[in-house]
């Protein structure tokens, strides 16, 4: 199943591009006694949305895709390192001398964090829902105000922002009270559902860009 359009003008000032593609997949085992492997359903989503006002002075992009598939199992090592370069200790809690995975805890103090993770991927495969989603607004003042006529336009063009979010999440398939389409559901999943998250933000506000004698820019992030 696939489909998609873009590239609708709403008004004379604002323009709005959407389009969408989705496939399903049906695997279907014919010969089931020469593989182990069983019967298999996927799909693959991807939404892209873009909308500019003000003669391009604000622009608004936004991308979300969504999937379900199969994954390499991940595992995770411990290398041991020099104090204070790594982020983790080991609290050996049975007293056996031998380091165990759920004995490693984040470092309180700097010289006793001598481990480092390291996630190695294994032959096996497990069933995940992907969903990812990055968000993006650009703000040119300098777009609407080309010729300034005033102080205060002046000084609006001389300004400009972007901010942007990623977010890319993947869960076990039918881990209990995820929901596969939504990409805000992070802080309140379980360690077990999760295979991967990554999240992260950023702001920067920017003065006089592009001057040839000067300018400066403020960021934020995550």
């Amino acid at each position: 199943l696939n489909g998609g359009w873009g590239n609708v003008a709403l008004k004379k000032k604002t323009s709005q591009s959407f389009s969408w593609v989705l496939t399903f997949r049906e695997l279907k085992i014919k010969a089931p006694e020469l593989t182990t492997q069983k019967p298999l359903n996927t799909y693959l989503g991807k939404l892209d949305y873009s909308i500019s006002a003000l003669k391009n002075a604000v622009v608004f992009t936004s991308n979300y895709e969504l999937g379900a598939g199969q994954s390499p199992r991940l595992e995770f090592n411990y290398l041991l390192v020099n104090p204070g370069e790594g982020q983790y200790a080991w609290v050996d809690r049975n007293r056996d001398s031998i380091l165990q995975v759920d004995e490693m805890e984040i470092a309180v103090f700097p010289d006793q964090a001598r481990y480092a993770r390291v996630a190695v991927t294994t032959p096996q495969y497990v069933r995940t829902n992907n969903v990812t989603f990055n968000p993006g607004l650009r703000i040119e003042p300098a777009a609407w105000w080309p010729k300034p006529d005033n102080r205060l336009q002046k000084t609006f063009a001389r300004l400009s922002a972007q901010s942007s979010i990623q977010i890319n999440r993947r869960t076990y398939s039918g881990s209990a009270g995820v929901q596969p389409w939504n990409p805000f559901q992070l802080g309140e999943l379980a360690d077990s559902a999760l295979v991967t998250l990554a999240y992260g933000w950023r702001n920067i506000l920017f003065i006089n860009k592009t001057n040839p004698k000067w300018d400066a820019s403020i960021s934020s992030g995550d």
